[in-house]
């Protein structure tokens, strides 16, 4: 081997044996060796054969428009009924049947529409009313609930004779008796009489004032 490579020190440039080429199938294996690709770097993301920044993305990025109505979303709360049969929303008061004071009860307003329900505690719909503007301080009433809380504050009112009176009679001996046994220790009744408060003013006021500095 050492003679070989002495050899070809020896012999001109264009006649030393070239350099196998690995791209090549071997002699001794029929599978080719993968020739590697130098990495190259490139400042842009590339997909496929084409470079494409995410602000071309966004400019070609199909959207789209805003939707005529808002979304079919609807607002739940919960008020208790006053002593007036109405419930309390967005600055306002809507009427539901007389004889669910203090219960509470569940309004629902759908976005988008100009009407507010009123359910009962186990889901069922009361009443709907037209949604007052906010803020308005209006109380909404049907005539139906109008009538029947009507109905049910005159049926209150009695059209039967009235209670008599308490006479006023002066007290008895025995009345007198027990009140001497309470007030026994108390000294004598003071009388208090009013003529003699009469004088003493007509006195004091007829007599000059004098002012002293």
């Amino acid at each position: 081997m050492y003679g070989e490579r002495e050899q070809l020190k020896n012999q001109p440039y264009d006649r030393v044996p070239k350099r196998q080429d690995h791209s090549r199938p071997h002699p001794r294996t029929s599978r080719p060796r993968p020739r590697t690709k130098p990495h190259v770097r490139r400042p842009d993301r590339v997909y496929g054969r084409y470079t494409v920044t995410v602000a071309a993305l966004a400019d070609a990025e199909p959207l789209l428009g805003l939707p005529a109505a808002p979304f079919p979303a609807t607002v739940r709360v919960t008020r208790v009924v006053g002593a007036n049969a109405a419930v309390a929303f967005r600055g306002n008061s809507y009427s539901v049947p007389p004889g669910l004071a203090g219960v509470q009860l569940s309004l629902l307003h759908r976005l988008g529409s100009s009407t507010v329900e009123i359910a009962s505690p186990a889901g069922g719909v009361l009443v709907s009313h037209q949604l007052a503007p906010a803020g308005a301080g209006a109380l909404v009433r049907t005539a139906a609930h109008r009538a029947d809380l009507e109905r049910v504050v005159l049926s209150a009112f009695s059209t039967d004779r009235p209670c008599e009176r308490k006479a006023n009679r002066p007290p008895g001996h025995r009345a007198r008796a027990e009140a001497d046994k309470l007030l026994g220790g108390l000294g004598p009744d003071v009388v208090i009489d009013l003529a003699r408060y009469g004088e003493l003013a007509d006195t004091t006021t007829s007599e000059p004032i004098e002012v002293t500095r």
